[in-house]
């Protein structure tokens, strides 16, 4: 069971989603056989992810609802805290962003003087997501701030690249242009130094963004071509069709 979920999980940061779901499923099956409960949470967990990553918000809700249904009510706190975090995740892409701000905080009072570092820090991305749709960038960017100090702190490098693009887009929401591309250009050195292409497009994505409001159409249109491209290797269709709109608009 173990080896399926690594390769599962290894599979969709390499952005092999379909394959790494694929695996993460043979995971979960085993998991159930074994009567693995802390299996099954990794499995279903990982595979939100993965449809977060396709961009299937559909498909992550429903699985995030099954998760907290699952262990919304398990004794330890780090399972509930992950199980409110995904919810929280899908009532966001749903537009349900007081249900999701609910449950972001009553997941942060969970893992708050815990050792779950992976789970603070994606907690913290969450809640700096919700505060940027409800156009709260000065608190989104401190939350950022503190995924990022919690990411060093943890020596969990390979959320860099993602924190610092959220950082970028908080900047980009406040104004701080000038700030955000010196954000972008450390994220995108993140990203190719942990072979993540992801992560790379999105950041290509923002950079493109920011040529765009200043007016540098060819730049802008390379960029935007090379975030599509990742876009596709990564099986990514929200960064595909965030791209292509952003193509359009420069056509």
């Amino acid at each position: 069971m173990q080896i399926q979920l690594n390769l599962g999980v290894l599979s969709v940061r390499m952005g092999l989603c379909a394959r790494g779901v694929e695996r993460l499923r043979q995971a979960q099956a085993e998991a159930e056989q074994l009567e693995f409960e802390r299996g099954v949470q990794l499995a279903l967990t990982a595979q939100i992810d993965a449809a977060l990553k396709m961009g299937d918000f559909r498909g992550a809700a429903r699985l995030s609802r099954r998760l907290f249904r699952r262990f919304g009510d398990a004794r330890f706190a780090d399972v509930r805290a992950v199980a409110l975090t995904n919810r929280a995740r899908a009532y966001l892409a749903d537009g349900e962003t007081d249900r999701a701000a609910a449950d972001i905080q009553q997941a942060m009072r969970l893992l708050d003087g815990g050792e779950n570092y992976i789970g603070l820090i994606d907690a913290l991305f969450v809640r700096s997501e919700i505060e940027l749709a409800r156009n709260e960038p000065r608190q989104a960017l401190e939350s950022a701030r503190s995924a990022i100090r919690e990411i060093q702190s943890s020596r969990e490098p390979e959320f860099m690249a993602a924190a610092r693009i959220l950082l970028a887009r908080c900047q980009m929401a406040l104004g701080e242009i000038e700030e955000a591309r010196k954000t972008l250009a450390s994220a995108l050195k993140a990203a190719r130094q942990a072979n993540l292409p992801r992560e790379e497009g999105w950041a290509l994505l923002a950079q493109g963004q920011i040529a765009i409001a200043r007016e540098e159409r060819p730049k802008a249109q390379k960029l935007l071509r090379e975030a599509l491209a990742l876009a596709e290797r990564s099986e990514d269709e929200a960064l595909r069709a965030a791209a292509l709109d952003a193509l359009d608009s420069v056509s």
